[in-house]
């Protein structure tokens, strides 16, 4: 049999619904944000099931499979590579070729009296077929080995960014975070938290470790990004709010440390902390939004701490009066 018989035997159209379909699922798991895998997976495995049951029953009873079927099959489970994990595109090769390929070709020898020709028609299309299938499975190994690297890479920065006791955001990062919001309307509140040395001197450092990171959880409560919150250094942190005017920085000030102030601390019971708050203004250098908010915290320092103050406003004025009562003898 000449090897255009393979093909004018075949029907090319009864193989083109089940390929349009399983590429437009494969597209949709490789481009959609939040694809659902479940049912995607579930198309493919329809589809390469009812592709090799009619290779199969093509080359039992009709005639020889042709070749347009086993290159729909292996353009499926090709997509398949680059749409799933390296260990299901390994049993998506396996089950599909191996039933789709393997068993066909079997069939069209038992069921067909083929020439001399024929014979090495079929055994040279079948060894580029299973070459096809073996550059798959190197393909998705290659693959795998790239999103191991990616994932990697993505971990490493992740940690570079990241301040390994609260897991904030650390300075570095969050230096980058405000170069890119010091051209928008944008407010930051920086926080020290009061008397954090006696913190550490009468209850140790591993529980001063646990007030920063309860302090931590508290912040990020209070916004929408748990990355708009940051260590700065110590006890102190920043928090970073976008599209936020001053009226509603100093708001969100003043919750937190009424929050801060009512959270019973294990150990420690009380902790207060002083807020300085400043919002960004044209052209204003990066370094001089943080000193603004750094010399209206100092002033709510020097004014008695437990208190909220607005860059640039009179130094008698305390936008926080409120004192809650201390529970630890020793005071702050």
């Amino acid at each position: 049999m000449p090897a255009g018989g393979f093909f004018s035997r075949s029907h090319p159209l009864a193989y083109g619904w089940m390929a349009a379909l399983f590429l437009g699922s494969n597209l949709y798991l490789t481009f959609s944000k939040k694809p659902d895998i479940k049912w995607a997976e579930r198309l493919n495995l329809l589809l390469g099931t009812l592709l090799c049951w009619n290779q199969i029953y093509t080359a039992s009873f009709l005639n020889p499979v042709g070749l347009e079927g086993f290159f729909v099959l292996f353009a499926m489970t090709s997509l398949s590579v680059v749409a799933f994990s390296y260990r299901r595109a390994l049993q998506v090769i396996a089950v599909q070729a191996g039933v789709g390929i393997v068993l066909p070709w079997v069939a069209d020898l038992f069921f067909n009296v083929l020439t001399g020709r024929e014979w090495l028609y079929m055994f040279s299309m079948e060894t580029i077929v299973l070459a096809c299938v073996v550059l798959q499975t190197a393909v998705a190994w290659f693959k795998a080995q790239f999103d191991q690297e990616e994932a990697r890479r993505l971990m490493l920065q992740e940690q570079a960014s990241t301040d390994p006791l609260t897991g904030l955001r650390n300075r570095r990062a969050m230096l980058e975070q405000l170069q890119e919001a010091q051209f928008e309307e944008s407010c930051l509140i920086l926080l020290d938290i009061d008397h954090f040395k006696k913190i550490n001197d009468q209850h140790g450092h591993n529980t001063g470790d646990d007030v920063l990171c309860e302090v931590a959880r508290v912040l990020q409560d209070h916004v929408s990004d748990p990355h708009q919150v940051s260590r700065w250094g110590g006890e102190e942190f920043l928090v970073l709010l976008p599209q936020t005017t001053a009226p509603e920085g100093l708001r969100l000030a003043e919750k937190i440390r009424l929050q801060l102030a009512e959270h019973d601390f294990p150990q420690v019971h009380q902790v207060t902390a002083s807020f300085g708050v400043s919002d960004s203004q044209p052209a204003e250098p990066l370094r001089a939004w943080i000193q603004r908010a750094d010399q209206a915290l100092y002033q709510a320092k020097r004014t008695g701490r437990n208190q909220v103050r607005l860059a640039g406003e009179d130094a008698d004025f305390a936008v926080s009066t409120h004192k809650m009562p201390l529970k630890r003898s020793e005071g702050h």
